[in-house]
Order: structure tokens, then sequence, then C-alpha cells
């Protein structure tokens, strides 16, 4: 853990760390200015690095220092070792130096018949050692560790090492296997990752992400070394292929990036954004939330909160309103593109169900404002472009993103009175108020919570079940096709996501069932039949069912 201190400084202080290594010209920033002066930080890499850390009070007067430290190795004659981390489900394995080749390292239960899970592969550098995060085990259990290093198709395994992992020291919630996997689950996606997300606020707070296989043993969880005996609210807006995790966390609403030991990889927070934002010539956010998505370009989106005053447009005289911003940020965290609904869609087009404002934002306009968009989830398409869910628009929206060179004009708006004709003999054929758009390749999947569909007449229809939604586009004829909507069982106002499995089967988050603590997480056949329930004592905002946690495509 890194620490800071400051004196004589005039305001309150604002810290930012970065890193090089050592001989190299620009810092990547780790921690972009924040209240905290900590950072939990490390690198796998071996070699020299300098540290910088600036510090602001606000001001156009900046204080800076750098200090340099090297990460030697802790491999000795040759012989590979095993270490604990912070983390008591997560082991640090470190390989002697290799000098050519790729290097990676499987782990499975000793003595049992699991299949061994395998990390990515790491290229061979001659005169430094090689390190690995190992996760994806259960608490109090004794593994067999071994690497593997492929040379010209040749595999070259090394010597079984042993490591036993720890208790799990944080609370988790209680659980119940309403109907235990089957047959017919798909075992290729045995773990699941739960988006724990306490509702307004309230205790108690559970680490923003933990992952269980489908016995509901716990074998990962995010350990907080800032706060290591009582997690911060939040909750993981999506695992990052290779092995981290992207969440959004915190009383200074941080977007941070953690290895699986938890320590940073990169962080901002509005306040930066804020700055970058003004000095574009931008409107302000009041808060980041919803979605954090790492894009092919490395770039990493996110969403943000924009409040505005419009004058007899949502009711008469002047009513605050709060839309959404899409927040392209890049490798370093820092803004590189954005997209305001404010600019592009038609602001009197007013939420269906005209709810007001009730997120974790603090309003600074008025007491109360129309809860406009409420933007909830991203989706990178494969001509460049974002798909946008507007919860409260009852609209999934199509931008002109280009990675990051589009004008963000709509290309389309889709939903009811949406650019698109629908075909689902229904008696409400579209969804409302859904989350998380998915694609898997030929159809898209979403979470349909249905708020107005449920609606008391004539808006709604009175009633109703939160669907798991399937469904085709014809981007040429406009034209959409419902594959599948089976009614889920329960009613979750919010939160929810959508998954196709590897086996065909589908994965939905019923992440806030009655507007209660309460979670179900369901794997239903491709008839709607569901074939596993897991009922969780919290609310979730989404959950992901993976291979292992290195893995994961949007």
């Amino acid at each position: 853990m890194w620490h800071a201190t400051v004196t004589g400084l005039t305001g309150t202080p604002l810290y930012r760390f970065s890193v090089r290594p050592q001989g190299a010209t620009a810092f990547n920033i780790v921690r972009d200015f924040s209240l905290t002066n900590t950072l939990p930080w490390t690198m796998l890499q071996q070699g020299a690095y300098e540290v910088s850390l600036v510090v602001t009070s606000g001001g156009p007067k900046e204080y800076e220092d750098t200090v340099g430290f090297e990460f030697t190795t802790r491999v000795t004659a040759g012989i590979p070792v095993v270490s604990a981390t912070n983390n008591p489900l997560v082991a640090l394995y470190s390989a002697p130096p290799c000098i050519t080749g790729v290097m990676t390292v499987s782990f499975w239960p000793t003595g049992g018949t699991t299949a061994p899970q395998t990390t990515p592969g790491q290229t061979c550098q001659p005169g430094l050692s090689l390190n690995f995060y190992v996760a994806g085990m259960q608490a109090n259990a004794e593994y067999t560790i071994q690497q593997t290093t492929v040379i010209d198709n040749q595999s070259y395994p090394g010597r079984p090492l042993s490591f036993k992992t720890g208790a799990v020291n944080d609370p988790l919630p209680s659980y119940s296997i309403l109907t235990p996997p089957n047959s017919q689950s798909s075992t290729t996606d045995g773990i699941m990752l739960m988006a724990f997300k306490a509702l307004h606020n309230q205790t108690p707070f559970y680490p923003s992400g933990a992952a269980f296989d489908l016995q509901g043993n716990v074998i990962w969880y995010y350990w907080d070394p800032e706060y290591p005996t009582s997690p911060e609210d939040g909750y993981v807006t999506r695992p990052v292929q290779g092995g981290t995790m992207l969440m959004l966390v915190g009383s200074q609403n941080a977007l941070r990036e953690v290895d699986f030991a938890g320590n940073i990889v990169r962080e901002t927070n509005k306040h930066p954004i804020n700055t970058q934002l003004a000095a574009m010539g931008q409107d302000q956010v009041i808060c980041l939330s919803h979605e954090g998505l790492r894009l092919p370009n490395g770039h990493t989106v996110t969403i943000g909160s924009v409040e505005k005053l419009l004058d007899n447009v949502q009711g008469p005289g002047e009513v605050d309103v709060v839309g959404n911003m899409v927040i392209d940020l890049d490798e370093n965290f820092q803004v590189a593109w954005t997209w305001n609904a404010f600019n592009f869609l038609n602001t009197s087009r007013v939420a269906p169900l005209n709810e007001k404002y009730t997120g974790e934002c603090t309003l600074s306009l008025a007491k109360t404002a129309n809860d406009w968009t409420h933007g909830n989830s991203l989706l990178y398409t494969s001509d460049g472009n974002l798909l946008f869910s507007l919860r409260d628009q009852d609209w999934i929206v199509k931008i002109n993103y280009q990675n990051g060179t589009g004008n963000g004009d709509l290309i389309w708006t889709l939903g009811n009175d949406g650019n698109f004709s629908i075909d689902f003999n229904n008696p409400w054929p579209w969804f409302s108020h859904q989350h998380d758009i998915e694609f898997d390749g030929v159809n898209y999947e979403v979470f349909d919570n249905g708020n107005t569909r449920v609606a008391p007449p004539p808006l709604g229809l009175g009633g109703g079940k939160s669907r798991g939604y399937v469904f085709s586009l014809d981007e040429t004829n406009m034209t959409a096709t419902v594959v599948m909507a089976p009614n889920l069982g329960s009613y979750s106002p919010s939160f929810g996501s959508a998954q196709l499995l590897a086996n065909g089967d589908y994965a939905f988050l019923s992440g806030n069932i009655n507007g209660k603590q309460t979670t179900q997480s369901l794997e239903l056949l491709p008839t709607g039949a569901i074939n596993s329930n897991f009922q969780w004592n919290t609310a979730s905002y989404r959950w992901f069912r993976m291979p292992d946690l290195y893995t994961y495509t949007q």
C-alpha cells in the first residue's frame, strides 16, 4: 500500500498517482485526482519503476514528487514458488525466467476430479521471471498448481506445487438453490460472477463482486485493501478479458479497474472527468453510474448523469431534468469522446412513467428532477458503433460512434414508438425499462423488467412479470422479430441481465424482486423452461456466467 502525505497546502488536497517503468517517457495514471491519499498497487512484471504523486487543492498550482523502486523476483535457484496474496482465495505463482515460448499456469483441487483451470499465457522474457494471479479456487482447500511452457507447439510441464487457500474474511449474502443445476445446465459456463448491489445505500454492503461455482461455493470475491474489514458500497459493471474487473465503487463515485488480489489497475471519478469536460466546453456530470465496458481498442466506456433546467419542455415553467452522457475514456482513463442525450434526443419525449430521479447522484439545480433517460447498459457493435439502453425511455438507441470518430447521430431507435416494426403476437410486444443489451452473434438479449407493461391501464396491462427477452433485428428492412420472451415468474422493477450460454441455454438475472433485497439468477432452456434457480438474499445489478474468471467477451 502506498501512502502520501502533504503539509502546508491550503484547501482540500487531491492526489493523483501515476507509474512508469524506469527510463520510459510517459507516466500512466493509476488513480486520478481524488481525496484518497493511499494506493493499493503493484505490478506482476519484474523491473524498476517510478511512482509519481501530484497534489493540488483545486487551483492552478500542482506539487509533484517521484519515487523510484524495483520489483525483484521471488524465484531462487530457478525453482518456481507460489505465494499467498491479501485475498485468501488468490495465489501468486512466480516462474523462473524462460528464454522462448509462451507459459501458462493450470490449477485444480488436489486429489479431485475437477477439470483444471488455466491462466492466460505470458510470453517468455529472458532473464525475467513471470508472475501469474491464480484465481477461481474454493476457500480452505488444497490445490495443485503447475506451469506449462509451449515452444513450437511442444508442451513442457513444470514441477507441480501445492497451495492452500484461506477463509473468506468478508461477509457474503446467504442464498438458496431453489432449482439445482442438472445434466442440461451449461457446465462450460460453470462460474457465476455476481455484481451485488445495495438498494439505495441500504446496508449491509457486500463485496462489489463475488464468484461462485454451480454448487454455490465461493471461488473469488473483491477484497478491498483500503476497506479490509467492511466493504464500500459498489458493484462490478463488467469483467475484463484477461483477468481484471471494472466496477463503480465508493463515496467518491470511482470507476475502478482492479486485479484479482484487489490492487488498483486504474481509477478515475467524476471530479477529474468534469475538469476535462469543462476544458472541452461540455456539460459536466453529477455522477457516474451503471456501466464500465472495455472496448476492443483498449478504451473504456461509462455513463454519466447530466442535470439541466428545461423551460416549458417537460412541464410548465422551469423543470429540472436528468439525462445521460456516454463517456469514452482512453487507456489512461482520460476523456476521449462523449455523447450527450440532451444534444441528440427529443427532450419533449418525457419518460412514459414520468419517473422522478431517485438515483445516487446529488442534485444541484433543484430538489426534484425528472428521470428522463436512465441509461443503464452499453454494447459495442461489429460496425464500430454503440447501443445504449435507455430504461426510462423504453428504448435502445444506436449511436454513431465509429470507434471514437463518429458524430454521435442517432442511427436508429428501438422500442415502442421507435424506428422498427415488430413481429410478436403479444398484448405488449416490446420490452420496457429493460436492462443489459447483449448480442450473441445472431440474436440480441435483454432483461425485460416490464415496468411500463405492468403499469395500470391505459398505459400498461395492469400486471405481469419480468421477461427474458430474445430478439433478432433486420436493420435493412427495420424489423424486429422476438425469438422468445418467457415469463420469469417474478417481477424485478430494476436491475437485471441477460446472456446466451455455450450450450444454447439462457441466463437471466432478476436483480431486485418486488423492489426488495432479493435476487434470482436463472438458467433457462431454449424452450423458456427454468433449468436452475439460485435465490440470493440481496439485490444484484448483474451476473455473468463464465468458463473461468479470465475469459469474458460481451
